[in-house]
């Protein structure tokens, strides 16, 4: 019948019938780390962190695994120093009441992370975050 062909087929991908352990933890701490060592050349890099980060951190979110807090520091975690620095830069002139123990809203962060990378290409990345290994 369909339904034990259905329940096979499921079995052979683990995770695949619970939501409950799709992320944890340790896949955003690992996407953060693998991200902080990239220096963002362009908005095409910025998307793919984007969307992995959010995709992951999104979940943990609405899991309640993680705090709103904790998302906005690890998603400013992930970026290399250099930008990090550039990017609280921006953000002390566009926020410039801000206290400095809070974490930023994710919305300031994206706006400020784009106004950093105006200008540069969408395309696809010149290092990709697949590419780079972890040591």
């Amino acid at each position: 019948s369909y339904e034990a062909f259905k329940t096979e087929v499921l079995g052979l991908y683990p995770g695949a019938t619970s939501d409950d352990r799709r992320y944890s933890r340790t896949d955003l701490e690992l996407l953060v780390d693998r991200s902080s060592k990239i220096a963002l050349k362009n908005r095409a890099q910025f998307g793919e962190y984007y969307r992995e980060f959010n995709r992951i951190s999104s979940w943990l979110v609405q899991k309640q695994k993680i705090s709103k807090h904790e998302q906005s520091r690890e998603f400013m975690r992930g970026f290399e120093p250099a930008f990090r620095e550039r990017l609280i830069g921006r953000l002390q002139i566009k926020v410039s009441d801000h206290y400095p123990e809070d974490p930023y809203e994710m919305k300031e962060l994206l706006d400020a992370s784009n106004w950093l990378l105006a200008g540069t290409s969408a395309e696809a990345p010149v290092v990709a975050l697949s590419d780079v290994t972890s040591d």
